[in-house]
């Protein structure tokens, strides 16, 4: 039997295995009253979630607007991921789905905002499927992972790949398999894991200037001259050009086309030996 909450601008429904929720708009970083609100109670749904044995999570964001979405944001980080940690030790997929999901019960308010979350050992894609591979890797090695999607942009420059398509602009999907000697927190870590690895398929279409070479520098340690050449390469273009980093700050901002990654799957090996990263790019 489900546990509805109600209130005016949104709904939470629950019970052992998945949590539904509707809302007026969806919830941003840094939230306003009522969604703040929102947050919180469903941050009590899913540490109910934490409670239960499972090893993987399947989530999906769905509404019928085209507006721009980063799907783990919405989905993850927008919620605050530690509330996943033990949710998703193993494997999560998320999905964007471009429809209206009506709520259980009639409302005053218009919700188009829905939000899905369920305990599944073995998270898959339900929306989409995968189509044609654009591209792929296997045992990209890494030392440790990082906060900075500089290095995961670095290590697939730096690696061989299977290139099957070039300049592909339309909704995409990504699989990555960790390999990783101890357990992580799988939804703490694929924000720049995700950022590097999207952003080393585009192109970069913009002005390259010292600033934002020496912050590049500062992070990943590769000369200017060679991260230059890296940032105008046009081998790994599979998802075209993009004005993809500029100075923010102390730092810089990396701009993937992650508004059409609408399918994730994210999975955990634990096994003895160095770090690595599988993983593909596809089409659906």
């Amino acid at each position: 039997m489900n546990d509805i909450l109600v209130k005016d601008k949104y709904i939470i429904s629950h019970n052992n295995d998945i949590i539904e929720a509707w809302s007026v708009q969806n919830i941003p970083y840094e939230p306003n009253e009522w969604q703040k609100e929102m947050r919180a109670d469903l941050r009590l749904a899913l540490e109910k979630f934490s409670e239960k044995i499972s090893s993987g999570m399947y989530a999906k964001y769905a509404t019928g607007n085209n507006s721009y979405c980063d799907v783990e944001n919405i989905l993850l980080y927008n919620i605050g991921t530690g509330v996943f940690r033990n949710i998703c030790s193993s494997s999560f997929c998320l999905e964007r789905e471009f429809d209206s999901v009506l709520p259980p019960i009639e409302i005053r308010n218009t919700m188009p905002h829905y939000y899905k979350y369920e305990l599944s050992s073995n998270a898959d894609f339900k929306v989409y499927s995968p189509k044609n591979i654009l591209a792929e890797w296997e045992g990209l090695e890494c030392d440790r992972f990082h906060e900075k999607p500089s290095f995961y942009w670095n290590y697939i420059k730096n690696s061989l790949l299977d290139i099957q398509d070039d300049n592909f602009n339309s909704q995409f999907g990504i699989e990555v398999k960790i390999t990783a000697p101890r357990a992580i927190n799988l939804t703490s870590i694929i924000k720049p894991l995700l950022d590097g690895l999207i952003c080393a398929f585009h192109h970069y279409d913009g002005n390259i200037n010292d600033d934002i070479l020496n912050v590049l520098f500062s992070q990943i340690g590769v000369d200017k001259s060679t991260l230059k050449d890296m940032l105008i390469d046009n081998n790994f273009n599979v998802l075209g050009k993009r004005n993809l980093i500029w100075k923010r700050g102390n730092s810089v901002q990396w701009n993937p086309a992650d508004d059409l990654c609408v399918a994730i799957r994210v999975m955990l090996d634990i096994r003895q030996g160095d770090w690595k990263i599988d993983g593909k790019l596809f089409s659906v």
